[in-house]
């Protein structure tokens, strides 16, 4: 299913798929900063959903997650939006997927975080 899912091969939606994967059993985990994708990522009875397939992220910001993701893993939330540079929505939108919640923070206190991130680039 991960595989169907990655290419997006199969004569179905993708939507049959998910929910066949959940007829069978498996589970979805949320995106992961740190496992970003490009593909579907197996963890035993769950796939891992990418965070490069959030809705509204551009090519730009795509790439420079994988590029930096292949230089190390990412430490923070303020690691990552120094070392990539997202556009603040889209920073808005891996935060509301999930992507960073392996940091340990509410996603409200990731919102606030986000937020002063932006105010401090906009300041340079």
């Amino acid at each position: 299913m991960a595989a169907v899912l990655t290419n997006g091969k199969g004569f179905y939606d993708p939507l049959v798929y998910v929910l066949e994967s959940y007829r069978l059993g498996l589970k979805f985990l949320p995106p992961s900063i740190n496992e970003p994708g490009p593909a579907f990522a197996v963890h035993g009875n769950a796939i891992r959903v990418p965070l490069t397939r959030a809705k509204g992220l551009t090519e730009r910001t795509i790439k420079r997650l994988l590029a930096e993701r292949e230089r190390g893993s990412f430490a923070s939330l303020a690691d990552f939006h120094r070392r990539v540079k997202p556009l603040p929505e889209e920073l808005e939108t891996m935060i509301r997927a999930g992507g960073f919640d392996e940091f340990g923070e509410t996603r409200t206190r990731q919102f606030w975080e986000a937020q002063q991130l932006v105010k401090a680039e906009s300041r340079k």
